[in-house]
């Protein structure tokens, strides 16, 4: 058993291939497998730097009477979020849609036909402070799926049908123009949670947010702020010496877990060193900063160094961990970093060593702090030159430590990223060894990850990823738009590679074109096709595909993808930079009203009171088409609360209420279109029942305001007469 993952490409998913849970790949034979023993799925999507989704696994899939209930009770599908993104992405917004939030691992109970009908992220082993346990959760999904299903069929078509609206993106009550003024306040808002303590956007945890930066270097090279500048200066000086860069391998890890940039989450993926590169390089010409430039050339050796396969590709991701333990190669003590450099007291003063201890495993015993994350204390620029000499020596000693696992799949898109800043680099800082790099990988790419093999459609295909010369998976649109924008590049120096990224282009259009003349982010053969410009943080896949468009000379597809997204981007600017990047280069762009009016306050939910019998009053709920309430609290309220004043009743219905009643059934996660609420008296009311309700409507971009209302209706008359069944007596 669980040898059904050995074939697989993804290490992450080779290190479950034996353990006692029964894995499947995502595929169409372990969708036939559950219709056939007629069980629900579970699908675990993590990846194989991911800390929880480890702990996950000794915890719970390595236990072997947890395995044997998964086995007997689910058909279970593992999957890696690198080589799905768009099974990743899809799953994830059902997960937000009933949680409100969303991380990894992923987990995710469904149908046999794909459809979610309950979500979350990490379980315990054990019931634990108030939180079930992964065997409760398994044990009460399945029994209920056996007596139940007609409940959870209903939950699963509620949510995908909310999954489905969120993938339609918002059309825009009136026209308007994204015009320049309208984009200079939009990259405006962008930076609205700029950080002035410590920089950066946004509060602990703190990522780069390398689309912001890219979006925010574009505007300050064609429309020039200072505020904008002294912005940016603050933020990149603030990570080049904080402790989320390596100091001595010359890389970035994939945030820092405080508001000072000081602990990293130790992770290093190659999409961040793409970005960064691409930043720091961009930054060292439009400031010209031989700071920047240093660190850019970091960033470019280290990923040359250490994540670069025999044949010129680029790997996918570092470890955060070593055995066990977070941080463990990247971390000192002052007795350590003597031992290799000597009493360098001035090293040990600039690099924050004198400071006291700094770190210790966030995962591990609460213990004091006992090593030393190093960061520089002072201006980076001169401890950059300063001291080489010694950060080397530290860099050969760190490498004689047991290091982190290298996840050595090829990404097509994160090469593309890649591809394209090493490029540019080259470039910008005047480095032939970059272009030599870039233009090796690409050639990689081109001939052997691009397979023009002919597919059961009779189109050709790009794949996702590949291993040790075996492909995985199909190519999502993240795939065709970065390698294509890698490869346009190219055409500047090489025209044949303009005809190549014009070929597949049109290959990308006939996969992923939708009838906006925009694109779908994912494969057909999901239960959703979603279109998003949200960057994540990857650059957005259709903002890519669109700015490819626009090379190409295709400029009205490339408004097509502006104005597809351009509601959206009026409400959410923060994470859609890419797409105002492209906005910024093909405006003005005119965006039409859409035909669907989008309903007031007021008008989102709408009550009907009626009553079924002397005692039980049927209160119905409208939800307006675009719009869903949750059963799960969204901050320090329940988004539907309902209670009955000054009458002894219960509540025959799921959501949560108020303290006076109590769940009638299981509860269900989302509510959309009609909703009826029973609600039955003791004895039958002879006032007329008065009604308080508090709810927070959620649309497909954001949480609308809360409104708190009451309703009166009168008791019942006659079953026949003005106030009986059906009447509609809410006032």
């Amino acid at each position: 058993m669980a040898n059904r993952l050995k074939n697989e490409t993804s290490p992450y998913l080779l290190q479950h291939a034996e353990n006692p849970v029964d894995w499947w790949p995502w595929c169409d034979e372990a969708f036939a497998e559950a219709r056939r023993r007629d069980v629900p799925i579970f699908l675990s999507v993590g990846y194989s730097t991911c800390y929880w989704c480890h702990v996950m696994e000794r915890q719970c899939f390595e236990n072997a009477e947890i395995a044997a209930l998964m086995n007997e009770r689910f058909v279970c599908i593992k999957v890696d979020r690198e080589e799905r993104p768009d099974v990743d992405q899809l799953y994830m917004t059902a997960v937000q849609v009933q949680t409100g939030g969303g991380g990894w691992p992923m987990s995710v109970f469904m149908l046999p036909d794909g459809r979610p009908f309950y979500g979350g992220t990490y379980f315990p082993p054990q019931d634990m402070q108030g939180r079930p346990g992964f065997p409760t959760v398994l044990t009460a999904l399945s029994d209920h799926f056996k007596s139940g299903r007609a409940e959870l069929e209903q939950q699963a078509q509620q949510i995908t049908d909310i999954v489905q609206r969120l993938a339609e993106p918002k059309g825009p009550e009136t026209s308007f123009t994204l015009d320049l003024p309208m984009l200079l306040d939009l990259e405006r808002q962008m930076r609205g949670d700029f950080e002035p303590m410590h920089g950066g956007f946004g509060h602990a945890p703190k990522f780069p947010r390398q689309t912001l930066l890219q979006t925010a270097l574009q505007f300050e090279r064609e429309h020039p702020d200072e505020t904008r500048r002294a912005q940016l200066k603050q933020t990149l000086d603030a990570m080049a010496a904080g402790g989320i860069r390596d100091h001595l391998g010359g890389g970035f890890h994939r945030y820092s877990t405080d508001a000072k940039w000081l602990v990293p989450h130790f992770e290093i993926m190659l999409y961040d060193q793409a970005m960064l590169l691409d930043v720091y390089a961009t930054a060292a010409e439009l400031f010209d900063d031989d700071g920047y430039r240093s660190v850019a050339r970091g960033i470019a050796e280290f990923v040359l160094r250490e994540m670069t396969s025999p044949e010129g590709a680029f790997y996918t991701a570092f470890d955060a961990e070593v055995d066990a333990v977070e941080g463990d190669p990247y971390v000192w003590t002052a007795d350590e970093v003597r031992a290799v450099i000597g009493d360098d007291e001035d090293f040990l003063r600039t690099y924050g060593l004198l400071d006291g201890p700094n770190f210790h495993d966030p995962h591990g015993p609460a213990t004091e702090h006992t090593h030393n994350v190093l960061r520089v204390t002072g201006d980076f620029r001169e401890a950059e030159e300063k001291f080489t000499e010694q950060r080397a020596k530290l860099l050969e000693a760190r490498n004689k430590r047991k290091q982190p696992m290298l996840d050595t799949k090829i990404i097509t898109a994160w090469n593309g990223l890649m591809i394209k800043s090493l490029f540019k680099a080259g470039s910008l800082l005047e480095d032939k060894t970059y272009h030599e790099a870039s233009d090796r990988a690409v050639h990689f790419l081109v001939r052997n990850h691009h397979v023009l093999a002919e597919q059961s459609s009779g189109k050709d295909e790009l794949k996702r990823s590949s291993r040790d010369g075996v492909h995985g998976p199909s190519g999502t649109l993240e795939d065709y738009a970065h390698l294509v924008n890698a490869m346009l590049a190219f055409s500047a120096t090489d025209w044949t590679f303009e005809i190549d990224a014009a070929e597949l282009f049109h290959a990308m259009v006939n996969r992923f074109g939708n009838a906006s003349d925009a694109f779908y982010d994912g494969d057909a053969s999901l239960i959703v096709r979603q279109m998003s410009a949200v960057d994540s943080p990857l650059p957005a896949a259709s903002a890519v595909a669109g700015d490819c468009a626009q090379q190409l000379e295709h400029a009205s597809r490339a408004r097509a993808v502006v104005r597809q997204f351009a509601q959206n981007l009026r409400e959410h600017p923060g994470g859609m930079c890419t797409v105002l990047g492209l906005a910024l280069d093909l405006a003005p762009v005119r965006i039409a009203a859409d035909d669907r009016a989008t309903p007031s306050l007021e008008e989102v939910v709408q009550f009907r009171g009626s009553w079924k019998n002397d005692c039980e009053l049927l209160l119905t709920l409208h939800v307006a088409d675009g719009y869903h309430l949750h059963a799960t609290p969204i901050g320090d309220m329940h988004s539907l609360v309902i209670g009955v004043v000054d009458q002894a009743a219960s509540l025959g219905f799921p959501a949560s209420v108020t303290e006076q009643f109590e769940y009638a059934d299981e509860p269900v996660s989302v509510y959309c279109g009609e909703v009826p609420v029973t609600i039955t008296f003791n004895t039958p009311p002879t006032e007329p029942v008065e009604l308080r309700l508090r709810y927070q409507a959620c649309s497909t971009s954001a949480c609308l305001a809360p409104v708190s209302k009451s309703l009166t209706v009168k008791p019942e008359c006659d079953s026949k007469g003005s106030c009986g069944v059906d009447c509609g007596c809410a006032s």
